[in-house]
């Protein structure tokens, strides 16, 4: 995990990029969110589920974009 966290600074994405307290914020809980972004990850590389997420306010919409053939 601390090679993620390492990452995410070099982009320059941080607790003081984050709109909460950073002083509030538990080194555990951080690494927890840092390691359920890289299982997101992970798992989009097998399958791109993270194109098929629409997200409006606090609500996130799966999508399928079935076609149909023709028989």
């Amino acid at each position: 995990m601390e090679e993620v966290l390492q990452v995410f600074g070099q982009f320059a994405v941080g607790l003081e990029n984050l709109d909460i307290d950073s002083a509030s914020v538990a080194r555990s809980n951080l690494l927890n969110r840092v390691s359920t972004c890289d299982l997101f990850l992970q798992r989009n590389e097998k399958d791109p589920f993270l194109k098929r997420l629409i997200t409006g306010n606090e609500i996130w919409i799966l999508y399928e974009n079935i076609t149909h053939k023709r028989s």
